[in-house]
């Protein structure tokens, strides 16, 4: 197991969910700012939230299957665990500081409950508890789609 493998497994999942978030924000904006007023934000949350939990970490599996040849369960838990755990870090820290701004004075980073209600009502209408703790999902994903398609469609 190299570690220029698991970078790269790293920097698959992060671009791929940039790209997620791109059209996030796209059709997001595009629903909330045009003249459609009934789009039900429960369900835009939820989808959204699929949408993160699910597509960087099979792109991230395929790539798995794709270079690794051995134990490609410990190769594909090290690449998903590292961006699902530094995503909701670099959400929390940066939403934190984003909230000390907005009320004009210091907002302790354990003040949990303040600062998981302004990412949930501010910033990422979809990163709630639900969301943080679906991250588990995420790493079982990438190792699915590593490990067990890599055995399912191997050509010989």
């Amino acid at each position: 197991m190299k570690f220029s493998k698991i970078f790269l497994g790293w920097f698959t999942i992060t671009i791929t969910y940039l790209l997620s978030f791109i059209v996030y924000t796209t059709i997001f904006y595009h629903i909330t700012l045009t003249h459609y007023t009934d789009y039900h934000p429960p369900v835009l949350r939820f989808f959204t939230a699929v949408l993160f939990i699910t597509i960087p970490y099979i792109v991230g599996g395929l790539y798995c299957r794709k270079t690794c040849n051995t134990n490609c369960k410990k190769y594909a838990f090290w690449i998903s665990f590292v961006p699902v755990l530094g995503e909701r870090i670099i959400i929390y820290f940066i939403s934190a500081k984003l909230l000390s701004i907005t009320l004009g004075k210091y907002v302790s980073i354990f003040n949990v409950k303040a600062i998981m209600k302004f990412i949930e009502n501010n910033t990422l209408p979809h990163f709630n508890w639900i969301y943080v703790i679906c991250g588990i999902i995420s790493i079982f994903i990438c190792m699915y789609t590593s490990c067990v398609a890599k055995n399912k469609f191997k050509l010989e």
